[in-house]
């Protein structure tokens, strides 16, 4: 322990600005706010720029993009609407002719912005906050971050900008909502950890553990894979920075910069004396910093890791639970194979190649010229503060792991559990972690320039060396693209080719930023501090500055369609066509059905992926995921993740595989029996008749299926061959696997209406004298609950055209019965002669675990806020 009495010797400059937490963060709510109003006027700012950045999507129509429109909104939409009615949504009979929902990674089920905007607004008010309300996060999160890390309220607002309106965040937020659930909350989750480790309370220290913890639950809801695992990974080597190598001074918690290998030691040599180098080395505070504290180091860091781990895991248990057991027996169990990390390279719908256009280039990866140059200044000007190692460490790491090629560092991270398995599969999804790291670096440069540059003016040719190399890397890239468009051999003859066709504003973009930035940055560091006014016009105007180049920059991008982005009517976009509502009346009349949307133009396509989004005539089709919010039920989908037999089903139908993301039918004739399994009674299909190169198509639509409604852009034909929704048979035959069910019954050899093809030793059955008397009724249908009344004069087996999975139980009469796989893909139940209630209900042991456990963590995180709230409102003020 220091001697109170004892000098505390600090780097000159660094007393008002140190690492030592920032008063607005303390518990005492009332004092911090009358005390603070630099910071609630930067929240008022966040708050006003957010509302800027996001005007497009707040007014009118909204920007929206394939995979918004395709899956997280009609996801979104079945959440809110289960929720509002008081039920668990675990099971979706939408799509893929019904797959678990709350077990589904991106159902946004335990994602609490989710939940509670979609459940409690329509769906275009919904979108539109959810849109705001992540930008908003990210630049709050991020600037109580860097507060907490010694930032001036300066150098904390340049993070907050250059973070929450960066253009990845910016341009995924209207289409890949994985991205800002986890860039939103990561923030907040080093947050909670910064100030757990700093705390001396243990209550205070047990909160900052649940704070951190519920943002790490909130990445864990939004995306359990590639995102929550770098996040995991951004979030762990946070906590070992902080607890073995750059640990909080005990006496005064500061972030003291002491590590184990100690700094003074590495000016010894210059000390001029051997007998200096042995003192150091031998004195009592030495062995303490390098060996004997670092057992103490060790335990701190398991510690802190652990509980914010307990935290994360308890409070995100009610999606954790069930995404693992869906995982295991999804077509993505264990990862993505090596056929599909191969596939996904053209999917990658934001390709990066190198470094140059990930950092400069307008588009969706731009970072920002004018935070880029002050980023790359931080080492320099601030390289024992603000945890600035630790974040230069993370933004390389981050930029080397995104390459394809095979590293030193991605073979060391390939040791980790299942990193191999899944990074490679995108490796441009590990920047989700990158944009933090620059935005805090680039607070953590201006921080550092204003307090130095005063004593040491030339500091300032630090960035003006960063601006030239800078500007230099945005002409190799406008050479490069001049090249292209012009085709002039040259390089700076297509360059002047490029200025006269498009004019001199070709360079505005990054380059004038970048200058303007350089120059205004100069003057709010010279400016002396009696002159404030004109100080603080200069720093505004340079906040403005980065905050247009990232918002300009990420419009154009849209306008240009640089990223498959429109600007739309949500509602009229998810309006039903004419043949949807047609179907939707015919929903309370009859049994329960499925449909398919079929046009001829899309044979062998992805009518169901994002390629087709934007097309009227698919939306009309009712494919996209559509079904979800026309109440309806479809055999297709959109969605990487299926239950493993789904595919398998599929390709049995079609005769060939298709990508693991989608479920289309691509059978002309549309008499496959392994259709008729799937209860789908109607087609919707284009009016227009098919063109004669599909002489097969053009027989169905004209014969085998009738057709029951019909306008000038669609019709509905009836299948008339489809099985019902249920029906009992007292016949089964054992199969070896799953192939040969498929193989029996796509060859017609197996009648699925008068026998089941098990894959365990059939029950008991018999045959009944009549079996015109037998009959299976669907009495009540729910997502999570079936019951049916049938009626049999001997023992069966009911099959139903239910999708199989181990959650769903039957009961009989309310006894349990088991469930057999019947024809690869199905349910069915034995059920004896006579007249009795089937009950098939959906029972999660991990759903129900996972909500115990999330409402424990949850009520244990509210009690800590609660007592430490109560707690410091009554102490009296010092």
């Amino acid at each position: 322990m220091r001697n109170p009495r004892s000098p505390v010797v600090r780097e000159k400059g660094a007393e008002p600005y140190g690492m030592r937490l920032p008063k607005a963060l303390r518990f005492r709510l009332p004092s911090a706010f009358a005390s603070r109003h630099g910071d609630v006027a930067v929240v008022f700012v966040l708050f006003v720029l957010t509302i800027v950045a996001a005007w497009d999507f707040l007014r009118g129509e909204i920007v929206v993009g394939p995979d918004a429109a395709t899956q997280f909104y009609p996801w979104y939409s079945f959440l809110g609407e289960s929720l509002r009615s008081g039920d668990i949504p675990a099971w979706n009979p939408h799509q893929f002719s019904g797959t678990p929902f709350a077990a589904d990674p991106l159902s946004g089920w335990a994602y609490l912005p989710a939940m509670l905007l979609f459940t409690f607004l329509p769906l275009v008010a919904a979108a539109k906050s959810y849109l705001f309300l992540h930008l908003l996060l990210a630049a709050l999160f991020s600037y109580a971050l860097a507060r907490s890390l010694g930032m001036e309220i300066p150098g904390a607002l340049l993070a907050a900008v250059a973070y929450g309106y960066s253009g990845f965040l910016y341009l995924s937020n209207t289409c890949c909502f994985a991205y800002p659930g986890v860039m939103s909350w990561l923030p907040l989750t080093i947050l909670g950890a910064e100030l757990a480790i700093r705390s001396s309370s243990w209550l205070n220290r047990c909160l900052w553990w649940g704070v951190s913890g519920l943002a790490l639950s909130q990445i864990l809801a939004s995306w359990l894979g590639q995102g929550s695992y770098y996040a995991l990974l951004a979030l762990g080597g946070y906590i070992v920075y902080r607890t073995l190598l750059s640990p909080p001074d005990d006496a005064s918690d500061s972030l003291a910069q002491k590590t184990v290998f100690p700094h003074e030691l590495l000016g010894a040599p210059f000390l001029g004396k051997p007998t200096s180098i042995i003192r150091l080395g031998l004195s009592r505070g030495f062995l303490l910093r390098t060996g004997l504290g670092i057992g103490r180091r060790l335990m701190r860091c398991t510690l802190h890791g652990g509980a914010v781990l307990a935290f994360g895991f308890g409070l995100a248990a009610a999606g954790v639970l069930p995404r693992l057991e869906y995982n295991a027996l999804s077509n993505l169990a264990g990862g993505y194979s090596d056929v599909e990390v191969g596939a996904q390279e053209g999917f990658v719908e934001l390709p990066v190649q190198d470094w140059s256009s990930l950092l400069l280039e307008p588009g969706a990866w731009y970072v920002g010229a004018p935070v880029l140059a002050l980023a790359l200044l931080s080492p320099l000007v601030a390289w024992r503060r603000f945890a600035v190692p630790y974040f230069a460490a993370l933004s390389l790491g981050a930029l080397i792991l995104m390459g394809q090629e095979t590293t030193p560092l991605h073979s060391a991270f390939y040791l980790l559990p299942y990193f191999e398995r899944l990074h490679p599969h995108d490796p441009d999804r590990v920047m989700v972690v990158f944009y933090l790291s620059a935005a805090i670096l680039a607070g953590a440069a201006l921080t550092g320039l204003k307090e130095r540059v005063g004593r040491r003016p030339l500091l300032l040719v630090l960035p003006l060396l960063a601006t030239l190399l800078l500007t230099w890397s945005i002409l190799i890239s406008l050479i490069e693209v001049a090249q292209e468009r012009t085709g002039a051999a040259g390089r700076w003859d297509a360059l002047f080719s490029m200025i006269l066709k498009n004019g001199v504003p070709i360079l505005a973009g990054p380059l004038l930023a970048l200058i303007l930035a350089v120059v205004l940055v100069a003057a709010y560091a010279l400016i002396p501090v009696r002159l404030a006014i004109w100080r603080n016009l200069a720093f505004t105007l340079f906040i403005l500055v980065v905050f247009v180049d990232l918002i300009a920059e990420s419009r154009a991008t849209i306008a240009m369609h640089g990223v498959n982005r429109e600007k739309m009517d949500l509602a009229a976009y998810y309006h039903p066509s004419d043949a949807a509502r047609f179907l939707q009346s015919r929903r309370e009349a009859e049994e329960p059905f499925r449909y398919l949307g079929f046009a001829p133009e899309y044979v062998g396509a992805k009518i169901s992926g994002p390629n087709t989004w934007n097309r009227p005539l698919a939306g009309a089709l009712g494919v996209h995921n559509r079904a979800m919010t026309l109440g309806l039920q479809n055999v297709q989908g959109y969605n990487a993740l299926q239950i493993s037999r789904y595919p398998k089903y599929m390709a049995a139908l079609n005769g060939y595989e298709q990508s693991y993301h989608y479920a289309d039918i691509f059978d002309e004739e549309l008499d496959s029996p392994l259709l008729d399994l799937l209860n789908v009674r109607y087609f919707i299909v284009p009016t227009d008749a098919p063109p004669e190169s599909q002489p097969g198509l053009q027989r169905v639509l004209r014969a085998q299926h009738p057709t029951v409604y019909e306008d000038d852009r669609l019709k509905v034909l009836e299948n008339q061959e489809t099985l019902p929704r249920a029906w009992i048979v007292h016949s089964a035959r054992q199969v070896g696997s799953k192939e040969e069910a498929l193989d029996l019954l796509s060859a017609g050899q197996v009648d699925p209406e008068d026998t089941a093809l098990l894959e365990d030793t059939p029950p008991e059955m018999h045959q009944p004298d009549d079996t015109s008397a037998d009959s299976a009724s669907v009495t009540e249908y729910g997502a999570d609950r079936i019951e049916l009344v049938t009626t049999t004069e001997a023992p069966g087996l009911l099959v139903l055209s239910e999708v199989y999975y181990p959650a769903w139980k039957a009961y009989v009469d309310g006894e349990p019965a088991p469930i057999y796989v019947a024809d690869q893909l199905l349910r069915s139940v034995p059920v004896p002669a006579g007249e009795h209630t089937i009950e098939l209900r959906y029972e999660s042991w991990t759903l129900r675990v996972g909500v115990a456990i999330s409402l424990i963590a949850c009520a244990a995180l509210i009690a800590l806020a609660v007592t430490v709230g109560v707690r410091r409102w009554r102490r009296p003020e010092s």
